[in-house]
Protein backbone atom coordinates (compact mmCIF):
# COMPACT_ATOMS: atom_id res chain seq x y z
CA UNK A 1 0.00 0.00 0.00
CA UNK A 2 0.97 3.42 -0.89
CA UNK A 3 0.23 6.77 0.33
CA UNK A 4 1.42 9.97 -1.15
CA UNK A 5 1.91 13.66 -0.36
CA UNK A 6 3.13 16.67 -1.88
CA UNK A 7 6.08 18.11 -0.94
CA UNK A 8 7.15 20.71 -3.30
CA UNK A 9 10.03 22.83 -2.12
CA UNK A 10 10.58 21.03 0.75
CA UNK A 11 12.76 18.40 -1.03
CA UNK A 12 15.88 19.00 0.77
CA UNK A 13 14.59 19.37 4.29
CA UNK A 14 13.01 15.79 3.93
CA UNK A 15 16.29 14.55 2.46
CA UNK A 16 17.92 15.38 5.62
CA UNK A 17 15.46 14.13 7.96
CA UNK A 18 15.50 10.59 5.81
CA UNK A 19 18.75 10.81 6.28
CA UNK A 20 18.45 11.39 10.02
CA UNK A 21 16.44 8.62 10.64
CA UNK A 22 18.47 5.95 9.44
CA UNK A 23 16.87 5.59 5.64
CA UNK A 24 19.69 5.48 2.44
CA UNK A 25 19.00 5.90 -1.39
CA UNK A 26 18.70 2.74 -3.01
CA UNK A 27 17.22 2.17 -6.25
CA UNK A 28 16.44 5.38 -8.68
CA UNK A 29 14.42 4.24 -12.24
CA UNK A 30 13.25 6.99 -14.84
CA UNK A 31 9.32 5.88 -15.72
CA UNK A 32 7.92 6.98 -18.52
CA UNK A 33 4.16 6.51 -18.90
CA UNK A 34 2.45 7.80 -22.36
CA UNK A 35 -1.75 7.57 -21.99
CA UNK A 36 -3.93 7.17 -25.11
CA UNK A 37 -7.68 8.50 -24.04
CA UNK A 38 -10.59 9.66 -25.92
CA UNK A 39 -10.71 13.15 -26.68
CA UNK A 40 -14.62 13.15 -26.93
CA UNK A 41 -16.21 12.49 -24.10
CA UNK A 42 -19.57 10.24 -24.19
CA UNK A 43 -20.79 9.07 -21.43
CA UNK A 44 -19.35 5.80 -20.79
CA UNK A 45 -15.87 7.08 -21.51
CA UNK A 46 -15.23 7.55 -17.98
CA UNK A 47 -10.98 6.42 -17.44
CA UNK A 48 -10.79 4.31 -19.84
CA UNK A 49 -7.19 4.34 -21.49
CA UNK A 50 -4.05 2.91 -23.17
CA UNK A 51 -0.95 3.46 -21.09
CA UNK A 52 2.37 2.50 -22.77
CA UNK A 53 4.73 2.28 -19.56
CA UNK A 54 8.36 2.16 -19.48
CA UNK A 55 11.65 1.76 -17.48
CA UNK A 56 15.21 1.12 -17.44
CA UNK A 57 14.72 -2.16 -15.48
CA UNK A 58 11.50 -3.84 -16.66
CA UNK A 59 11.05 -2.43 -20.40
CA UNK A 60 7.93 -1.45 -22.44
CA UNK A 61 4.33 -2.53 -21.11
CA UNK A 62 1.86 -1.93 -22.84
CA UNK A 63 -1.97 -2.25 -20.72
CA UNK A 64 -5.61 -1.46 -21.47
CA UNK A 65 -7.85 0.07 -18.88
CA UNK A 66 -12.28 -0.15 -19.54
CA UNK A 67 -14.08 2.51 -18.02
CA UNK A 68 -16.35 2.10 -15.15
CA UNK A 69 -20.01 1.22 -16.57
CA UNK A 70 -18.66 1.12 -20.04
CA UNK A 71 -17.64 -1.39 -23.03
CA UNK A 72 -14.33 -3.60 -22.40
CA UNK A 73 -12.72 -3.43 -26.12
CA UNK A 74 -9.51 -5.28 -24.60
CA UNK A 75 -10.12 -7.79 -27.50
CA UNK A 76 -10.46 -4.52 -30.33
CA UNK A 77 -7.32 -2.50 -28.82
CA UNK A 78 -5.25 -6.23 -28.26
CA UNK A 79 -2.16 -4.83 -26.15
CA UNK A 80 -0.08 -7.87 -26.86
CA UNK A 81 -0.49 -6.38 -30.72
CA UNK A 82 0.57 -2.96 -29.45
CA UNK A 83 3.59 -4.02 -27.71
CA UNK A 84 4.54 -6.34 -30.48
CA UNK A 85 4.34 -3.41 -33.01
CA UNK A 86 5.84 -0.85 -30.86
CA UNK A 87 9.02 -3.68 -30.39
CA UNK A 88 9.26 -3.27 -34.28
CA UNK A 89 9.75 0.31 -33.80
CA UNK A 90 6.05 0.85 -36.15
CA UNK A 91 4.78 3.44 -33.38
CA UNK A 92 2.49 4.95 -36.68
CA UNK A 93 0.44 1.86 -36.74
CA UNK A 94 -0.37 2.41 -32.85
CA UNK A 95 -0.85 5.90 -33.22
CA UNK A 96 -3.47 5.16 -35.85
CA UNK A 97 -4.63 1.57 -34.64
CA UNK A 98 -5.76 3.66 -31.43
CA UNK A 99 -7.24 6.70 -33.19
CA UNK A 100 -9.35 4.54 -35.21
CA UNK A 101 -10.91 3.43 -32.10
CA UNK A 102 -11.35 7.12 -30.81
CA UNK A 103 -8.50 6.81 -28.39
CA UNK A 104 -6.74 9.90 -29.99
CA UNK A 105 -5.61 12.02 -26.79
CA UNK A 106 -2.04 11.67 -26.04
CA UNK A 107 -0.62 12.74 -23.01
CA UNK A 108 2.27 12.26 -20.63
CA UNK A 109 4.16 11.95 -17.56
CA UNK A 110 8.00 11.54 -17.05
CA UNK A 111 8.76 10.33 -13.43
CA UNK A 112 11.92 9.86 -11.80
CA UNK A 113 11.49 8.22 -8.20
CA UNK A 114 14.66 7.51 -6.09
CA UNK A 115 13.47 5.14 -2.72
CA UNK A 116 15.07 5.56 0.34
CA UNK A 117 14.91 2.64 3.19
CA UNK A 118 16.27 1.73 6.51
CA UNK A 119 17.86 -1.93 6.81
CA UNK A 120 15.90 -1.60 10.44
CA UNK A 121 13.00 -1.30 9.27
CA UNK A 122 12.32 -3.37 5.88
CA UNK A 123 8.71 -3.03 6.24
CA UNK A 124 8.88 -0.20 5.04
CA UNK A 125 10.18 2.48 1.74
CA UNK A 126 9.95 5.86 1.11
CA UNK A 127 10.40 7.20 -2.19
CA UNK A 128 11.16 10.76 -3.75
CA UNK A 129 9.13 11.01 -7.18
CA UNK A 130 10.30 14.24 -8.82
CA UNK A 131 7.14 14.09 -12.11
CA UNK A 132 8.31 16.32 -14.72
CA UNK A 133 6.34 19.92 -15.13
CA UNK A 134 4.05 19.02 -12.46
CA UNK A 135 5.99 18.86 -8.89
CA UNK A 136 7.41 16.64 -6.07
CA UNK A 137 5.62 13.65 -4.08
CA UNK A 138 6.72 11.65 -1.24
CA UNK A 139 5.60 7.99 -1.63
CA UNK A 140 5.50 6.03 1.92
CA UNK A 141 4.87 2.53 1.26
CA UNK A 142 4.13 -0.68 3.52
CA UNK A 143 5.70 -3.53 2.54
CA UNK A 144 3.53 -7.04 3.32
CA UNK A 145 1.97 -5.77 6.82
CA UNK A 146 -1.05 -7.05 7.87
CA UNK A 147 -2.41 -3.90 8.50
CA UNK A 148 -1.03 -0.87 6.36
CA UNK A 149 -3.10 1.91 6.99
CA UNK A 150 -1.94 1.68 10.35
CA UNK A 151 1.80 0.94 9.29
CA UNK A 152 1.97 3.97 7.13
CA UNK A 153 0.81 6.43 10.08
CA UNK A 154 2.83 5.05 12.19
CA UNK A 155 5.58 5.60 9.51
CA UNK A 156 4.14 9.19 8.47
CA UNK A 157 3.90 10.51 11.79
CA UNK A 158 8.15 8.79 13.04
CA UNK A 159 9.27 11.17 9.91
CA UNK A 160 6.93 14.29 10.07
CA UNK A 161 4.90 13.84 6.53
CA UNK A 162 1.40 14.42 8.10
CA UNK A 163 2.07 18.23 7.47
CA UNK A 164 2.50 17.61 3.73
CA UNK A 165 -0.95 17.96 1.53
CA UNK A 166 -2.41 14.15 0.60
CA UNK A 167 -2.74 13.41 -2.48
CA UNK A 168 -5.31 10.88 -3.64
CA UNK A 169 -5.63 10.66 -7.25
CA UNK A 170 -3.51 9.00 -9.09
CA UNK A 171 -0.73 10.30 -11.35
CA UNK A 172 -2.60 9.69 -14.47
CA UNK A 173 -4.76 12.38 -13.80
CA UNK A 174 -1.70 15.10 -14.04
CA UNK A 175 -0.74 13.76 -17.22
CA UNK A 176 0.47 16.45 -19.54
CA UNK A 177 -0.56 16.84 -23.37
CA UNK A 178 2.12 15.76 -25.50
CA UNK A 179 1.93 19.57 -27.22
CA UNK A 180 2.93 21.30 -23.99
CA UNK A 181 5.96 22.75 -23.65
CA UNK A 182 7.19 21.25 -20.27
CA UNK A 183 7.56 18.54 -22.46
CA UNK A 184 10.09 20.05 -24.57
CA UNK A 185 13.21 17.45 -25.02
CA UNK A 186 11.06 14.62 -23.70
CA UNK A 187 9.59 12.57 -27.39
CA UNK A 188 8.24 9.31 -25.83
CA UNK A 189 9.31 6.14 -24.20
CA UNK A 190 12.57 4.23 -23.55
CA UNK A 191 12.63 0.92 -24.72
CA UNK A 192 15.17 -1.84 -23.50
CA UNK A 193 15.62 -5.57 -24.21
CA UNK A 194 13.40 -7.01 -21.98
CA UNK A 195 10.39 -9.35 -22.01
CA UNK A 196 8.03 -10.34 -20.19
CA UNK A 197 3.81 -10.70 -19.78
CA UNK A 198 1.62 -10.35 -17.10
CA UNK A 199 -1.21 -12.86 -17.36
CA UNK A 200 -3.09 -11.36 -14.65
CA UNK A 201 -3.19 -7.67 -15.67
CA UNK A 202 -2.45 -8.13 -19.30
CA UNK A 203 1.02 -6.25 -19.49
CA UNK A 204 3.19 -7.50 -22.13
CA UNK A 205 6.84 -6.01 -22.58
CA UNK A 206 9.11 -7.16 -25.62
CA UNK A 207 12.16 -6.97 -26.87
CA UNK A 208 13.25 -4.31 -28.96
CA UNK A 209 16.95 -3.27 -30.57
CA UNK A 210 16.07 0.39 -30.63
CA UNK A 211 17.15 2.86 -27.52
CA UNK A 212 14.15 4.82 -28.43
CA UNK A 213 10.46 4.65 -29.43
CA UNK A 214 8.56 8.30 -30.43
CA UNK A 215 5.02 7.82 -30.10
Amino acid sequence: MIRKRAISSCTPLLRDRLTAKGYRPGTEEEVHESYFTVSVAERWHGDEHVLVRATLASGIAVSYTPADGGPDRANDIDPAALALLLSQGDDASVRRRLEALGLDRLSRLLIHRTTYRNPNFPAYAVSLAVVKGIGTYVEAEALGTPEPEAALTTLEFGLGLGAFPLQRAPYRQFAIPAWDPRLVGYDGWHTTPTVSHDTKTGEVSRDTARGRATA
